[in-house]
């Protein structure tokens, strides 16, 4: 199942809030084989072990003055696997002009995951867990004209 509630607010003639909130039961999963029931119970008793409920929240806003447009956004995502504390987040910015017959924008976007992991397990030496965190930057520009 997942469940998502919206919010939403008009600020006057100079922009928007919104919130987003998004539950996830990824535990609940199942699958069904035919003519394989202990195949079957087998992998949804691994499901409901390894996966986890999250809860997804995403925020965004924009404000026009003028003929300017300026928007952020931020998302929160944890994983989905129990016990895990990798953070999945996303950040956005940008900013436009509008005019008669033309406009132009220019987005910024921030991705980045923050995890502990684990990258091979040995009997003879201590465990050697990684602190990773990782970040993808992506920029855009939109020009457009209205005919």
């Amino acid at each position: 199942w997942r469940f998502i509630g919206n919010a939403g607010v008009i600020l006057d003639k100079t922009g928007f809030v919104t919130l987003e909130a998004e539950y996830v039961n990824y535990g609940s999963a199942r699958f069904r084989f035919r003519n394989f029931p202990d195949d079957e119970q087998t992998a949804n008793n691994n499901i409901a072990v390894r996966l986890a409920p999250v809860l997804n929240i995403r925020i965004g806003g924009e404000v026009a003055y003028e003929t300017f447009r300026f928007r952020a956004g931020l998302g929160v995502h944890p994983s989905s696997m129990a016990l895990d504390e990798t953070l999945n987040y996303s950040f956005s910015a940008g900013v436009g002009v509008r005019g008669q017959r033309a406009f132009a924008d220019i987005g910024y976007r921030r991705t980045g995951l923050r995890e502990t992991y684990v990258p091979y397990f040995t009997s003879q030496a201590p465990q050697q867990a990684v602190d990773a965190n990782t970040a993808r930057d992506l920029a855009t520009l939109t020009v457009g004209f209205r005919f």
